[in-house]
């Protein structure tokens, strides 16, 4: 992106501080529809947002939303689930990760995702998948 952008994100976000630390100008708002509604009233050059947010905040504005355009991607997360390296055995470890990978071929985990990509979709958000034991808040690669 261009030096010094003008970057719509929410307040105290950890989002700002990147926007900062690259050299760019973080415009903030106190909401999520406030950041949109900057970006959309062209106050801003672009917006820090993740696909799935910008599906759910557009639901709730009264402006369209048809002509957003990913144009950087930053990080994808993952989620972690941490124990402390102090006093944890190895064996606990390998018993939760063993957990997670079983419970992630279960049936019942199965039946929950399912469950929440058709409650999302209720809520006009078709880019919603699972990949990989994980429900993704962006449309699904081809290929």
């Amino acid at each position: 992106m261009p030096a010094h952008s003008r970057i719509a994100v929410l307040a105290k976000d950890f989002r700002e501080q990147v926007i900062i630390d690259a050299g760019h100008i973080a415009v903030t708002s106190s909401t999520w529809q406030g950041v949109l509604q900057k970006f959309l009233a062209g106050e801003v050059d672009y917006l820090f947002f993740s696909d799935g947010g910008i599906d759910i905040i557009c639901l709730t504005i009264d402006e369209p939303c048809t002509d957003i355009t990913r144009v950087f991607q930053y990080q994808l997360a993952t989620t972690y689930l941490a124990v402390s390296k102090h006093g944890t055995s190895a064996q606990l470890v390998e018993k939760l990760k063993s957990a997670a990978l079983a419970f992630k071929g279960s049936t019942q985990y199965q039946a929950m995702v399912e469950h929440w990509l058709t409650e999302f979709k209720q809520l006009n958000m078709p880019k919603m998948h699972e990949e990989d034991g994980i429900i993704k808040l962006r449309a699904q690669k081809n290929g």
